[in-house]
């Protein structure tokens, strides 16, 4: 459950005041440097930690108890005597255990399980030893040392304890040097008696485990006894709470270490406490707690006194638990009636007690004081004082600021529209009252925006009530905030007649970032998440405060009328938004004339040709048939072109446009393009030629003849020239064109097979004469074969 009410930070006016208290101003009748080893200072949560005062409806709780307890008990035994360990707990790895319960008032009805903690330290202190490490433990640490029990040894650290609630089932080790300020708080060696304080800041770990028994084991102690000044050690938290139902109260919580020896007569040592105001009018109920080591029951005169009204008068406060007078530090534990195990009367050096200061009439708290001063000391007692807590009945300027989701995406917010999606907007209204006694001073409405939404589309509406009167708007402050904030300088928020009354209203509207710098951080949270703050200043009290935001009031179960603390939560569903792809379509398929791939260009193909990814095309891609979109931005597009097939046909390229978004996916398309060569090669044939037979020489009816060579071209590239007679190729240079006319058929091929052709016509006339035979003689007898002549 998260902080209802306004915790006060310091005002202008107490900051002097607190500047005293941090330094202590502890002024004393003798020596005070030698005394107050750690100056007191207001003590904060480590979840709130410029918060010292908390202005609360609320209270706070003190339990304890002592983790040694005397070998042979009785209610006034000091001890000196034979000291041994308190083990409770049954677990049989503890040495030593106490336990003690956390209750929360029940003041004008409250519930106990509707209480928020807001604060809560645990202490823990002990004298243990001499002070001075033998190294028994090899370690050089004088806050270590071994105990043996059982026959089984375990080292012990003053710094450690271990704790236990009531949702736990094992105990957690608590270690004072984990605080943020480092180790605290006191620990001596071979001084002050030897008794350490050691505190850890445990505020989580009480709200975790609430109401219920705590259980605190195997502190830094040792069995057995020790003179003069005996064997002690136990335990104590201080717990600050609110409930709606309880009264106004500044509680402060005080630490420090101040040892008085009782060995010097009557010492007396005081400090101041500021940063509270009391309630203007009424009894002042004043409430204090306060934690000592080493009171004794049968030591007197060690006294704790409060000052009256801030006259320098000062009235001794009693402790008559124990049956004891003139002596307030009695080892006893008296913290409201809680339950404790054990629960002695004598806890031997162990004193935590919360009274009521007695302030009848106001005689010693007065209405409005804003500062008293405690003075503390001892005849002859020595003791220790180490925690001191301080609650006043408060006067706190009482606005409420009630904030409303009133629209998700334009519909009524429910079960079923209950989460945004980025780009996707939500409405909120806030209504301001004030139903306090004062007036507010320099009242001023902050709402912080969550690095989930669009600081560039906010949108703003406001409107003022009778009797408020301002022409102040509300606006949006980029300097405000991580992501900036919307702030209303209110003025003065006056008391109407009717506390119920509206005096402003702002409405604004927020809308998802689509930032995915934003959405794809690993740290994101995909929440809206909506709260805020409204600081002022009483302008009767002059009390600064700043009261967080509710959404209203609890209607049903045990904490019915407990305010709904801020903030309001919408989910934000996102993955989807940012792992979403873009959507571009692929271009249809392009043929085109050409060669190869630097035939591709930006007139016939939008893009030139190129082999490596092209440069971002974004701005020019989208047209008819090229369509690219993102559910939030396209950050780039880009193509590159791959030869997937290359013959003397074809040469087909595969162009891969990619979109990419903010949120860095991509997505891809493919648009195939192919590259063909249909265009005709040309061919010129050359002259017709007329040759003779005699051409060549050889004397016979047919010649070679210098047929020349044709003129061809290409758009692309010649592949082939052939010369035909009769559809059979021919060597031009060495064919015997016969008499007559004979007709060559030259044709011409491109790479892409295309062709062309021309006819020559080739004439051979036979120029040469002819011989006469010569015939031989023929001599025979009755007749001769003659063979003609050729």
């Amino acid at each position: 459950m998260k902080k209802l009410y306004q915790i006060t930070t310091c005002s202008k006016k107490h900051l002097i005041k607190l500047m005293l208290f941090v330094f202590l101003v502890i002024s004393s009748l003798n020596s005070i440097s030698a005394q107050v080893r750690v100056p007191f200072s207001p003590r904060a949560s480590e979840l709130t930690p410029t918060v010292t005062t908390y202005s609360v409806k609320g209270d706070f709780a003190m339990m304890g108890n002592t983790n040694l307890t005397l070998l042979n008990y009785s209610d006034n035994t000091p001890n000196t005597n034979n000291m041994i360990y308190v083990d409770i707990d049954g677990d049989s790895n503890t040495f030593n255990s106490s336990s003690a319960e956390l209750n929360f008032s029940t003041e004008n009805g409250a519930i106990p399980s509707c209480s928020n903690v807001v604060f809560a330290g645990i202490y823990w202190f002990g004298k243990a030893d001499t002070g001075a490490d033998a190294n028994l433990d090899g370690d050089n640490d004088p806050n270590t040392f071994n105990v043996t029990k059982n026959g089984v040894t375990k080292s012990l650290d003053k710094r450690k304890i271990l704790l236990k609630g009531p949702v736990n089932t094992t105990y957690q080790v608590v270690d004072a040097n984990t605080s943020l300020t480092g180790a605290e708080l006191y620990f001596p060696e071979d001084i002050d008696i030897n008794l350490y304080t050691a505190y850890a800041d445990v505020t989580q770990f009480v709200r975790t485990n609430g109401v219920g028994e705590y259980f605190v084991a195997d502190m830094a102690l040792t069995e057995g006894s020790q003179t003069p000044d005996g064997l002690s050690g136990g335990w104590g938290m201080v717990v600050v709470y609110e409930n709606p139902q309880l009264d106004w109260r500044d509680i402060t919580v005080f630490d420090g270490h101040a040892f008085v020896s009782g060995n010097n007569g009557t010492e007396t040592f005081s400090f101041n406490a500021s940063g509270f105001t009391a309630s203007l009018n009424g009894p002042v109920n004043v409430k204090l707690g306060v934690m000592a080591g080493e009171g004794e029951p049968n030591f007197v005169s060690d006294f704790l006194e409060i000052e009256i009204q801030n006259t320098g008068t000062y009235q001794s406060l009693e402790n008559t638990i124990n049956g004891a007078t003139n002596n307030f530090f009695t080892s006893s534990i008296e913290t409201g009636g809680n339950s404790r195990t054990p629960n002695l009367v004598n806890n031997t050096g162990v004193d935590i007690l919360t009274i009521d200061i007695p302030n009848a009439g106001n005689s010693i708290i007065a209405n409005g004081q804003t500062s008293t001063s405690f003075r503390y000391g001892s005849g002859s007692d020595g003791f220790a004082i180490f925690n001191l807590v301080f609650a006043v009945d408060a006067f706190v300027p009482d606005p409420e600021i009630v904030i409303a989701n009133t629209s998700i995406n334009g519909a009524p917010p429910g079960p079923t529209n209950n989460n945004l999606e980025p780009g996707e907007n939500a409405d909120f209204e806030i209504a301001i009252r004030n139903t306090g006694t004062e007036e507010i001073n320099n009242a001023e409405l902050t709402i912080p925006l969550p690095v989930s939404i669009d600081p560039n589309n906010v949108t703003i509406t406001s409107s003022v009530n009778p009797p408020l009167t301002t022409t102040n708007v509300p606006v949006y402050d980029p300097n405000e905030g991580v992501n900036g904030s919307i702030v209303w300088d209110l003025g003065t928020l006056p008391i109407p007649a009717d506390p119920n009354t509206v005096l402003a209203n702002l409405g604004f509207k927020i809308t998802v970032t689509t930032d995915c710098t934003v959405l794809g951080d690993t740290n994101f949270q995909p929440t809206v998440a909506i709260s805020g703050t409204l600081k002022g200043e009483g302008a009767i009290s002059g009390e600064e405060f700043e009261t967080e935001l509710i959404q209203g009031y609890e209607t049903t179960g045990v904490c019915t009328g407990a305010p709904i603390p801020a903030p309001i939560i919408i989910g934000i569903d996102y993955v989807d938004y940012v792992n979403e792809a873009p959507i571009i379509t692929a271009p249809t398929p392009l043929e085109l004339e050409g060669c190869d791939e630097t035939s591709i260009t930006a007139i016939n193909a939008r893009y030139p040709y190129s082999a490596s990814t092209s440069s971002d095309i974004k701005d020019t891609y989208v047209t008819t048939g090229y369509t690219a979109s993102d559910n939030g931005t396209i950050e780039s597009i880009t193509y590159i072109d791959v030869i997937t097939s290359n013959t003397p046909t074809l040469i087909e390229i595969t162009r891969t446009y990619s979109a990419t978004d903010d949120c860095g996916n991509t997505s891809s398309v493919q648009q195939i393009i192919q590259i063909r060569d249909t265009t005709n090669p040309t061919i010129t044939c050359p002259s017709n030629v007329t040759a003779g037979t005699s051409d060549d020489g050889n004397g016979n009816c047919s010649t070679t003849v210098n047929l020349g060579s044709p003129v061809t071209g290409d758009n692309c590239t010649v592949a082939s020239v052939i010369a035909q007679v009769n559809s059979n190729t021919i060597d031009p240079a060495t064919f015997e064109f016969g008499l007559g006319n004979t007709t060559v058929v030259w044709i011409v091929e491109d790479s892409a097979g295309n062709t062309a052709s021309c006819e020559q016509t080739v004439t051979v006339n036979d120029d040469e004469t002819p011989t006469s035979p010569v015939l031989p003689d023929l001599t025979g007898q009755c007749s001769v074969t003659a063979t003609a002549p050729t």
